[in-house]
C-alpha cells in the first residue's frame, strides 16, 4: 500500500515540475507513435508538432504538454478524450485538415485550454462540448458548419 501512495505522490509532483531544455531533450518525450513529430520546449511545456499526419491522433501524451500542433493532417475524427493524457495542454491547433467528426467529450479534461483552432476543415456539425467553454479562443473559419438554430436558444 505505501509503495503505491509513493508512487502517486512521486507521479503528481512531476505533473508540476518544469521541465528545462538544458536538462533533457525534447525527443525523450516524444516516443512511440509520437516518435516521427517533433517536440521542443516552449513556455510553460513542450510543444508536440506532428505535421501532416495521416493516421489517427495519438493517445500517449506527455502529461506536460503544453502545446499540439496537427496542421494539414489527414485523420478525419477526433475521438473521445483524444486529449486526456495531456490536462495541462493550452494550445491545440488542427488547422486545414479533414476533420468531418468532434465527439461532444473530445477535449473533456483539458481544463487549461485557451486556445483551438480548427480553420479549413470539413466540419459540418459542431457538437456541445463542455471544455470549450475554458476555451479564449476558438477558430472554426472555412468549415461548413450548418446551423441547426432549433438546438440553441437565439435572442
Amino acid at each position: 500500500m505505501q509503495t503505491y501512495f509513493v508512487i502517486a505522490l512521486l507521479v503528481w509532483s512531476l505533473s508540476f515540475a518544469t521541465v528545462e531544455s538544458e536538462s533533457f531533450p525534447p525527443s525523450l518525450f516524444c516516443t512511440g507513435s509520437l516518435a516521427k513529430c517533433s517536440c521542443s520546449f516552449v513556455s510553460g511545456g513542450l510543444k508536440v508538432s506532428c505535421r501532416r499526419w495521416t493516421v489517427d491522433l495519438p493517445g500517449n501524451w506527455p502529461v506536460f504538454t503544453n502545446a499540439i500542433d496537427f496542421d494539414g493532417s489527414t485523420f478525419k475524427t477526433v475521438r473521445s478524450k483524444a486529449f486526456s493524457s495531456a490536462p495541462y495542454t493550452r494550445n491545440i491547433r488542427l488547422a486545414n485538415g479533414f476533420i468531418t467528426t468532434l465527439y461532444s467529450d473530445s477535449f473533456r479534461g483539458l481544463y487549461k485550454l485557451t486556445s483551438l483552432d480548427l480553420t479549413n476543415n470539413k466540419i459540418y456539425i459542431l457538437p456541445s462540448f463542455g471544455a470549450v467553454s475554458f476555451v479564449d479562443v476558438l477558430v472554426l473559419t472555412s468549415n461548413p458548419l450548418q446551423c441547426y438554430c432549433s438546438r440553441y436558444s437565439v435572442p
